[in-house]
């Protein structure tokens, strides 16, 4: 049976058999970082989150990617949260990442995995990412 992990603005449901943990955040407005492992190693899901002064529209999301403008990305929903997805390969690890928000939270997540263990399973990753559900902050 999954689990659900539970955060100051956001949940998420952890695919069955993966296992999670939780370090402290990056300082200030963001949150713990959440890891998914894969029951078999193949991979790390890392989540984090941070509550914005204001909402946060889809021009300033855009300029919160590591993503150069010339790259087109693509507006998405994700469960209750929109925004873009980009992968891409760096240093013999492959990546999948995602920045979402909804009013003023923003979530980002990354994927990391070997190319050559077959480490993406679409499927799971997507349908994890889409179980996020924002909650409103305390």
């Amino acid at each position: 049976m999954a689990d659900t992990a539970f955060f100051s603005t956001f949940e998420i449901t952890v695919p069955d058999q993966w296992t999670w943990s939780v370090a402290a955040g990056l300082g200030g407005s963001w949150g713990s970082i959440l890891s998914l492992h894969s029951p078999g190693g193949e991979g790390i899901l890392k989540v984090t989150s941070f509550e914005a002064p204001g909402e946060v529209t889809e021009g300033v999301l855009r300029n919160l990617t590591n993503v150069s403008h010339s790259v087109p990305l693509k507006w998405h929903s994700w469960g209750d949260l929109a925004g873009f997805q980009y992968d891409y390969s760096e240093g013999g690890q492959s990546f999948r990442q995602w920045w979402l928000t909804s009013e003023q939270t923003v979530v980002f997540v990354s994927y990391q995995y070997d190319p050559e263990t077959d480490g993406i399973d679409s499927l799971v990753i997507d349908a994890t990412v889409r179980s996020i559900t924002s909650v409103s902050p305390q």
